[in-house]
Formats: structure tokens, sequence, C-alpha cells
């Protein structure tokens, strides 16, 4: 489990690293250091955000990064850490799939840097959590892919000895690597476990909703490590076929009633064995719509599950996780071009943020994309065509025409913020 030394107690870096940093990248965090109204601030934030949202957002973060423990105060830092952070753990998502075991410890231990260095406590108990699931994600992964091996002279091994193809550069078998993922969302379940005994001990400030739930997920996770352990305890997954990996799994999830492990095997199963067993799956419990709904398949199941969850880690004050659990239902709405869908999440995603004072400016975009989304869908665009161009005024009337005099509200005061820039 990571612990926190003296100076850079996760990652590499020492006093001989060097500190490198595009220009223009320097200037937007100098300007975020340097700000002196609200304003000046969220518009030198969300420039950070768009360079991150177009360029490699592990570049921006470890330049960023680097700049600030080289270059900046203690203190100073705090304002950007938690920001940085964040970045991290979307390159670490982004890339998932196909980042080795040193790498994907590499990266969590420099998101936590951040989390630490900020002493951010929400990010602190819920950035490891969120993890933990992604490394569990991992271990399917590696299981499924790993069928796809790189020929080589021991070919007589059995698959799981080989190495994958998608990892050509790892020197670890695939077995080896399933096991490196699950002992690195041990050490991040760990890590929330013994932070949250800390916290309880000594006293907290927290709403107790919010601790309780943090509690209640470390339990399910727990579980779930615990079953996926067993699961791929077997000396082999190679003699497993993927419709019975995925039964078995499947059951596993509903045996701890695990919303996001099954989630996440549903997800694999609309990445990778759509038209074999997509149907097959949909004898589940875990979504609302009846089997014959138009719109119900894996990925379809997989989104409004994390949709869903998000809604509920919302509530609870879980607010990181939510925001990750809405990125994701998004990410899979898009892939199969559901429109309506993507909005109701923007929308959903845009409340997490009206209720965060640092965030709310975020809400005025996702608020402004779901009309967009929505009007796409009335208008029949085509996949992979833009969504169509509206003005702040045909948003704000929609909201108001819907009754949402809040999204209405917040919508029309960040517009106004963006005007004045």
């Amino acid at each position: 489990m990571a612990e926190p030394g003296s100076h850079q107690p996760y990652s590499l870096r020492d006093e001989e690293t060097i500190c490198f940093i595009p220009e223009e990248l320097r200037v937007i965090v100098v300007h975020i250091l340097r700000a002196t109204s609200p304003s000046k601030l969220i518009a030198a934030t969300r420039e950070l955000f768009e360079k991150a949202e177009r360029e490699d957002p592990y570049l921006v973060a470890s330049s960023v990064y680097d700049f600030l423990w080289k270059r900046v105060p203690m203190e100073a830092r705090k304002k950007l850490y938690p920001i940085v952070g964040d970045f991290f753990l979307t390159a670490l998502e982004q890339k998932l799939g196909t980042t080795g075991p040193n790498n994907l410890r590499s990266r969590y231990r420099e998101l936590m840097e951040c989390y630490h260095g900020a002493g951010d406590l929400h990010r602190k108990l819920e950035g490891p959590l969120y993890c933990a699931d992604l490394f569990l994600l991992k271990t399917t992964q590696l299981a499924l892919g790993g069928r796809l091996t790189i020929a080589e002279p021991d070919s007589d091994l059995p698959v799981d000895m080989k190495r994958p193809e998608f990892l050509g550069e790892e020197k670890l078998s695939v077995s080896q690597q399933i096991q490196d993922s699950l002992e690195l969302a041990r050490d991040a379940l760990l890590d929330t476990q013994e932070l949250l005994t800390k916290i309880l001990r000594q006293g907290h400030s927290e709403n107790p909703k919010y601790i309780e739930y943090i509690r209640a997920s470390v339990d399910r996770l727990s579980l779930t490590w615990q079953q996926w352990q067993e699961m791929h305890a077997r000396k082999t997954t190679a003699d497993v076929s993927p419709e019975d990996y995925f039964k078995e799994g499947i059951s596993r999830a509903e045996k701890i009633n695990s919303l996001v492990l099954a989630a996440m095997l549903l997800e694999q199963v609309g990445e990778e064995y759509q038209d074999k067993m997509c149907r097959e799956f949909l004898h589940h419990r875990f979504s609302n719509k009846s089997m014959d709904h138009l719109r119900r398949g894996c990925t379809f199941d997989a989104g409004e599950i994390y949709r869903e969850q998000g809604i509920a880690e919302r509530f609870y004050g879980a607010y990181i996780l939510a925001e990750r659990r809405f990125a994701r239902a998004i990410y899979l709405f898009g892939h199969l071009n559901d429109r309506t869908s993507i909005a109701q999440t923007l929308i959903e995603r845009a409340r997490l943020y009206m209720i965060q004072k640092t965030d709310v400016w975020k809400a005025r975009k996702d608020l402004h994309l779901a009309v967009q989304n929505l009007a796409a869908s009335h208008r029949k665009v085509p996949p992979g065509q833009p969504v169509p161009i509206l003005t702040p005024k045909d948003v704000e009337k929609f909201y108001e025409e819907k009754g949402l005099v809040q999204e209405a509200a917040v919508y029309r005061e960040q517009q106004s913020l963006l005007d004045e820039e």
C-alpha cells in the first residue's frame, strides 16, 4: 500500500528531475495562480481543461506537476493539485486497456500525490475507490484480450503464460498481469480503508451521510475484490469461453448486488462480443427497462447503470465518483449514437456541477451540449455529423419552457460571465 513520505511519496521524481513545460501551458498555469477575481480564475481554468481535452491529458498533467513541484511554493500548489490529479486519473482511465502494470502503478502514485498534496479529503477517499474499479476492469480486459498472444519460440506454453498481443512490450505474462492488477486494486482499496479508519478515529466534520456511503462503497469493493480474486484464481482463463466467463462474472455481480461490477462486464460484452452475446445477457436484473425495449443492449445497459450510479453518488455527496460515472455513461451512449441518453446524462452531470461552487462554470457547457444533442436527435442528424449550432438564447429558452428554472438560471448566469471575458 502506498505510504506518504517527506517529499515525493508516490512519484519517481527527485531533485534531478528536469522541469519542462511548454510556454503556452506555463502562461495558463501562471494566470490560474495569480488570478485576482473569480472570473479570471474561471477563464484560465477553462483554458487549461480545454487544452487537456485537445491534447494528451497525461502530458499536460505531467508538465504542470513538474512545474508546480520545482517552481511553485508548497501552499500555492494546492490551487492546482486537484485539477492535475484529475488529469492523471483521466489519462489512466483513457489508456487503461493498453497500459502495462508498471505504468499503471506510476499513474496511480502520481494522482494520489496530487490529491494528498491538495489536502482534498473527497479526492483522497474517492480517487482510490474509482481506481480500484478500474483495476478490476483491467483484469477482465486482460482475461479476454490476452487470448490474442504474440507468437514466440516457446509457443507450447499455455495462453495465460504468454505475453498479450495488445501489450507487446510488456515482459509479464497474461496471468502475471492479471494478478498484478488485482494487487493494485487491493492496494487502492487499502489506501481508502486506512484513511477512512483514521478519519473515524480522529473525528470529522464531514456529512455523516457521505461517510456512511464511503464505508458502504469500501464494503462493496471488498466483496467485489474477493469475488474477482476467486474467479481469476484458476490456473488458466484460456480454458473458459468468453460466454462462460461473462456468465460467471454476472452471477458473481448479482450475488453481491454490485451494480458497478455488472456495468463493467456488460461494457466489455458490448465492446468485444456485442453480436454474439448481447441478447443473451439481457436477463440480468440491473436494468429498469423491459427486455423488449428498443434500446436494450449490453452497452446501453452499462451506460444506464453508470448514470444511475452517478445520480446516487451525487445524492450522497460523492462528487468525484459521480462525475466519473456520468463521463463513462456519456462515452458509452456516444458509441450507440444515442443522443437522447447523452443529453439526459449531460443534464444530470450539470446538476452535479451546480452543487459545487468551484465547478459550477462547467455546468454551462453540459447544459448547452445537452440541448444540442436533443436538437440533433429531433432533426435526425446522421451519426458522425456535428450537432446543430444553437445560440445561448435558444438554450435558455429550452430550459425555461421545460420548467427547469434552476438549470435556466445557472446557464444564464454562467453565460453572462463568459460574455464578460
